[in-house]
């Protein structure tokens, strides 16, 4: 299983928990809605969880070169007020020793009208 398996899985899951334990204690998270550390990472997939409570990962497309991985994915759900979403990600990782040391997402903010 690749680390993007064990994290598409976990988001799947939404076992923050288990997201947590495939970063790095030092991890850099680069992202617009995702912060600087893997705390506020974890704050905003909660946030996700909460507002989309059936809210999936599909990759589309991935690669990886070493250490680096690379994924096109959908995050795709029924929002709480019953309206269907879904978000386009480019999401880039870097791992050391099994662990993910840094982390890029590339999305669009979503924001409320």
């Amino acid at each position: 299983m690749t680390v993007l398996d064990a994290y598409t899985d976990a988001f799947n899951r939404h076992d923050l928990a288990a997201i947590d334990a495939l970063h790095s204690f030092a991890a850099r998270i680069e992202g617009p809605e995702a912060g600087t550390d893997v705390a506020a990472l974890l704050g905003a997939f909660t946030y996700w969880f909460e507002q989309v409570p059936d809210v999936k990962a599909e990759v589309r497309a991935y690669a990886e070169n070493g250490p680096f991985h690379f994924a096109e994915m959908v995050l795709a759900g029924t929002d709480t007020a019953g309206n269907p979403v879904a978000v386009p990600v480019l999401l880039a990782i870097e791992t050391a020793d099994g662990l993910i040391v840094a982390e890029r997402q590339y999305m669009p903010v979503l924001r409320s009208a």
